[in-house]
């Protein structure tokens, strides 16, 4: 089952308003990368060929999306992915995290042959980043997959507790509670 972020939360012992757990999030997000998850990803001798990875986002989407014209539009914006890495062959588990990082991110506009495709650029970019993770996480030894999950949870904690942070405003200076952590 996977590890949520109320689990990370309560073993990390983060506790607090949103805003607070946010702030004992990011410390203990740049100790865990700099301590574990980056010199693990830097010492992985694991390459991932990019072909077979666009390879296996294709087989992804037109498995998970038996409706054509949905198929064709996710495809297409695979397409315009892969143009934009024509030439690179593999990558390592440090550079496909950087590159997950990137694909996690909300794109708004994005235009291929002349028709937009944000929605369902944004898409396959989610599809590629849940895949980038997966083979990062299988190429982990045992020691630091714990450490991968946690990681990924903490970030989502810095996030929430950010989000805390600037809406406090419109609830009269305080954020809201763990509870939101655990029940949202």
């Amino acid at each position: 089952a996977p590890i949520t972020a109320a689990e990370t939360a309560f073993r990390k012992g983060l506790m607090g308003t949103e805003s607070s757990i946010g702030v004992q999030a990011k410390r203990a997000t740049t100790s865990l990368w700099k301590n574990l998850v980056e010199p693990a990803l830097q010492r992985s001798p694991n390459k991932t060929q990019a072909v077979n990875f666009f390879g296996e986002a294709e087989a992804k989407i037109i498995k998970e999306n038996p409706e054509l014209s949905r198929q064709k539009s996710l495809l297409e914006a695979l397409n315009s992915i892969k143009e934009d890495y024509k030439g690179v062959t593999e990558w390592t588990d440090a550079e496909l995290q950087k590159l997950k990082q990137g694909w996690a991110q909300f794109v708004p506009e994005k235009t291929y042959k002349g028709k937009p495709i944000a929605g369902a650029f944004n898409e396959v970019r989610n599809v590629l980043s849940r895949l980038a993770r997966t083979n990062i996480y299988n190429s982990l030894g045992t020691d630091v997959k714990q450490a991968y999950l946690d990681y990924g949870n903490l970030l989502g904690l810095q996030e929430l507790g950010q989000k805390a942070m600037t809406g406090g405003k419109l609830k009269g200076g305080f954020g809201g509670r763990i509870c939101s952590v655990f029940f949202v």
